[in-house]
């Protein structure tokens, strides 16, 4: 796992990232974090931008293991991070130490600040959007959507949340109030999305797992409203989607022929000084500078064998450092292991670990979907680039090709029942 300011320059890490960030606070604008899962929260500073080297600033653990999910920024002195253990803390940059906390009823992977009402937004497993006052640190409101989150952006004041159901959330902040109705417009994209950009122009980028980008314009006719063009509730696809492409494939050989593969878009962000132009990364390797103003196609600028999970663009928009990870789609990961019988490619793996078990599950991928469904104990599942912290009752599908693992959270037993099976046997039973 590797972070890269240029080309020429490395930073070697010893675990992945969960999230990383440059600081946007005009007092620090050379400071780089980074939390992993190992629990650490990693700070570098920008040593100068022409030698394009990071030096390390400080190291902190969470003193019970934890991992540390999302990082935003409250000051010039402080940060706040979101938990696995179900807590948002306040982090004093200068103690280096946590010194807050907000105790929530699950794990926020996705959290955004904004000063202007002291409020934070946590976005979390359970389908939740929830508000935090830093003020009085009290909780103030949730809303729970129909389906889980997978993705949110923020750029304000404008929040964007893509949910399970394949559909898009986009709402004006300033206009909150509680007790506000969300409203959920389905987009129908046909692949399940994997990340989301959002611009101050309100066009929104979705990455989909079968390595297609599409950007939807958004125009707002009211505090709720997502493409009132035909003011319907339904997003039109004709007249939303400013621009669709495949953008993330590679063609290898496998097996003696010559197969395309479709990776996941791990990112899609704007240009923080130029909003039309949008960069994604992918499982593939590459990332990619698009237009979407003139709908230039997209342009290689880094082609590597790893995937590229984690970008973020330095205050000015002139650095931007990336994460590289392994090379997760390699075939070793395959699984080639066969599920049932020919005739009926269905079966139910009941798979049981005890307490202070690290690897629950192994990394791999197949051909075949799977429902994973925790049974006993706590556990943290990875699924492609999003991570999930599961609980006894908790559920999760994986979808075909996607690559999948989980580990053990100390604590209990861990016990988890498999489902796999083939997609295409499951719809042939429908009449």
């Amino acid at each position: 796992m590797s972070i890269f300011l240029v080309k020429q320059s490395t930073l070697d890490l010893e675990a992945d990232p969960i999230d990383m960030r440059w600081s946007i606070d005009g007092s620090n604008p050379d400071l780089l974090y980074a939390c992993d899962w190992e629990g650490k929260l990693n700070c570098w500073q920008l040593k100068s931008k022409f030698e394009m080297r990071l030096r390390p600033k400080f190291e902190f653990s969470h003193p019970e293991k934890h991992f540390f999910l999302s990082i935003e920024e409250l000051d010039q002195n402080h940060l706040i991070l979101s938990c696995s253990d179900r807590v948002i803390y306040i982090f004093d940059l200068q103690q280096q130490k946590l010194v807050h906390r907000f105790v929530s009823n699950e794990a926020s992977f996705k959290i955004f600040y904004r000063k202007e009402q002291n409020l934070v937004y946590s976005m979390n497993f359970n389908r939740e959007l929830q508000l935090h006052d830093i003020r009085t640190n009290q909780y103030i409101y949730k809303h729970t959507f129909r389906s889980p989150i997978i993705a949110g952006e923020y750029q304000d004041p404008y929040v964007a949340i893509a949910t399970g159901n394949d559909n898009i959330s986009l709402f004006d902040i300033r206009n909150f109030e509680i007790g506000s109705t969300f409203v959920e417009y389905p987009i129908g994209l046909n692949s399940s999305t994997s990340c989301l950009g959002l611009n101050n122009d309100k066009l929104i980028a979705v990455g989909k797992n079968n390595g297609e980008v599409v950007v939807l314009n958004s125009k707002q006719e009211g505090r709720y409203a997502f493409d009132m063009k035909r003011h319907s509730t339904l997003i039109n696809t004709s007249d939303s989607v400013k621009l669709h492409l495949q953008s993330h494939s590679r063609n290898i050989v496998y097996e003696g022929e010559n197969q395309k593969v479709l990776f996941p878009i791990h990112t899609a962000k704007f240009h923080p000084k130029i909003s039309s132009i949008l960069f994604t990364t992918g499982g593939d390797g590459t990332i990619r500078m698009i237009d979407v103003e003139s709908e230039i196609s997209s342009k290689y600028i880094k082609e590597d064998p790893f995937p590229i999970t984690h970008l973020s663009f330095h205050q000015g928009g002139e650095l931007v450092a990336i994460v590289q990870g392994d090379d997760m789609y390699e075939y070793r990961y395959h699984e080639n292991k066969t599920h049932g019988e020919p005739d009926f490619p269905f079966h139910i793996y009941q798979v049981e670990h005890k307490a202070g078990t690290s690897c629950i599950l192994p990394i791999h991928w197949h051909n075949e979907m799977e429902i994973i469904h925790l049974a006993e104990g706590n556990a943290v599942f990875r699924i492609e680039n999003r991570e999930y912290a599961a609980r006894a009752g908790d559920t999760l599908i994986v979808h075909p090709g996607e690559l999948h693992s989980g580990d053990g959270i100390a604590g209990g037993d861990i016990r988890y029942f498999a489902i796999v099976f083939h997609f295409d046997w499951l719809s042939s039973l429908q009449p």
